[in-house]
């Protein structure tokens, strides 16, 4: 795992993330928490909008509840911050 991935998604903590997967798929949400291994993200009601159709998969994380997917350090190809443009 590349520690400035792990210093990021710790740092998004809370916010909405565009998430590029190396399968190059890409995913909407809100990061809920991070472990050594994995980013947990809330995709929301609607499975992020993109590629996940979970309708509960992972839910209840931690309390969290929705659609929390967890995603690990290995399978993620890039993060930034979402923008304005998108909308939960």
């Amino acid at each position: 795992m590349g520690a400035s991935l792990y210093q990021q998604c710790c740092s998004y903590k809370g916010r909405y993330v565009n998430i590029q997967h190396k399968n190059g798929q890409s995913y909407y949400g809100r990061i809920v928490d991070v472990d050594d291994r994995h980013v947990y993200v809330d995709m929301g009601r609607n499975g992020g909008g993109r590629g996940f159709g979970y309708n509960g998969g992972y839910g209840y994380y931690g309390g969290y509840g929705s659609n929390v997917v967890p995603f690990a350090f290995g399978a993620i190809a890039g993060l930034a911050l979402a923008g304005a443009f998108f909308f939960w």
